[in-house]
């Protein structure tokens, strides 16, 4: 397999799993908000945006190696 080929596999995965990190980091946030800890939630929500932008950036680098759509090829990687 060619490595392009091999990224264009592996970038869909990357996409996914952040995905699920950043519903379990919102988890973590929602519950240190209701526990008073707002500069932690900040933080995490932040930490959140950041994780999303990647995704973001993810998604262009994998149509600009003729990737297809988004919602193809990704899978969930539960942890």
């Amino acid at each position: 397999m060619e490595q392009m080929d091999k990224l264009r596999i592996l970038m869909p995965h990357w996409i996914s799993h952040n995905h699920s990190h950043v519903e379990e980091y919102g988890k973590w946030s929602a519950f240190a908000r209701e526990a008073g800890e707002d500069t932690v939630a900040d933080q995490i929500d932040k930490a959140i945006a950041a994780v999303n932008q990647a995704s973001e950036l993810l998604e262009k680098a994998f149509a600009a190696a003729g990737g297809k759509s988004s919602e193809q090829g990704h899978h969930c990687h539960p942890h």
